[in-house]
């Protein structure tokens, strides 16, 4: 029987530290999820300066637990040459590293990944994709962000892009060999950012300018921003922006799920780790202050409820 290789793609830039327990968690789902007997991931995390010791540790004893293969890449960047713009404003200069996936990775085939996804099937469905001689795969942004949200931007109709093929690039599956061959992606990028310096999606928009035409669209189940409901064999994506994700609202109809693959991770595997966790992110659900008691009462009996839930499994497993 032949074995699958798959090759996961990560950026990171963590200047606080706590960003990297994100990761971890979409690592987490990802390989709960996998049969481990018809395949082989290798994690790639390319990084900068802001990658600690603790968490670098982490993210090796997570995947080594799973017995899976872990590679990381310091890139460096001269941060003051991109700081203006708009998109590192709003975001990081991580963006950045994924224009220079095809640079840096050396396969021939990458799956790259936001970390603000859960896993609910096997990443083989989504590596088994076809691209039918395009060079990337990927989701329509409306179905991942809502009908046609990006044409509701002024700015998209300044960039060369086709709005009606506007995809996300939260999943994204990369076929580096043809990309390699047609393209220079990290040098085309960075002119595209110095003609259009006012696009707030950075690489999404970079992405979506180099390959406007050369996409396979693919199924929206491989990038579900729908977050209202739980579906089976899909992968969430809390593209939503502020702070409604998981790991800062504990309201989120998906909020026990990724608590559970968090629970998983080195940074959330002892009940004093997953409480501190899951505090802040209640620290920062201002809206809990201000909400009738009932809301309260609810949010209190689901915390109990996963507490609960947690010293059962820690429970049945001595």
């Amino acid at each position: 029987m032949n074995t699958e290789e798959i090759n996961i793609v990560f950026t990171l830039s963590d200047k606080t530290g706590n960003y990297s327990a994100t990761f971890g968690t979409t690592i987490a789902s990802i390989f709960e999820n996998t049969d481990f007997n018809k395949v082989v991931i290798n994690i790639h995390i390319m990084h900068d300066d802001t990658l600690t010791i603790e968490n670098k540790r982490n993210f090796e004893k997570l995947i080594s637990y799973y017995r899976q293969n872990v590679q990381f890449y310091n890139i460096k960047l001269d941060w003051a040459k991109f700081k203006n713009l708009d998109c590192i404003k709003k975001y990081t200069i991580a963006q950045l590293y994924r224009i220079m996936i095809a640079d840096t990775i050396k396969v021939d085939k990458v799956i790259y990944l936001d970390s603000d996804l859960i896993f609910n099937l096997d990443i083989r469905d989504l590596n088994n994709e076809e691209l039918d001689g395009k060079s990337i795969g990927a989701v329509l942004d409306k179905y991942v962000k809502g009908i046609d949200a990006i044409s509701k931007h002024e700015y998209v109709y300044k960039i060369p892009v086709n709005v009606e093929e506007y995809f996300n690039t939260g999943v994204i599956i990369f076929d580096l060999k043809k990309i390699r061959e047609k393209y220079d992606t990290f040098s085309e990028g960075i002119q595209l950012l110095k003609k259009y310096p006012f696009i707030p999606y950075g690489e999404q928009d970079i992405n979506n300018m180099l390959f406007v035409g050369d996409c396979k669209f693919i199924d929206k189940k491989y990038n579900w921003g729908n977050v209202k409901g739980k579906r089976d064999n899909c992968i969430y994506h809390f593209s939503v922006e502020g702070n409604k994700k998981p790991w800062c609202n504990n309201t989120t109809t998906l909020n026990e799920l990724y608590w559970q693959y968090f629970a998983k991770t080195p940074w959330g595997n002892t009940i004093d780790k997953l409480l501190t966790a899951y505090n802040k992110s209640i620290i920062l659900d201002k809206k809990i202050l201000i909400n009738p008691i009932l809301s309260k009462k609810i949010f209190i009996k689901n915390c109990l409820q996963r507490i609960l839930k947690e010293f059962l499994l820690r429970f049945r497993k001595r």
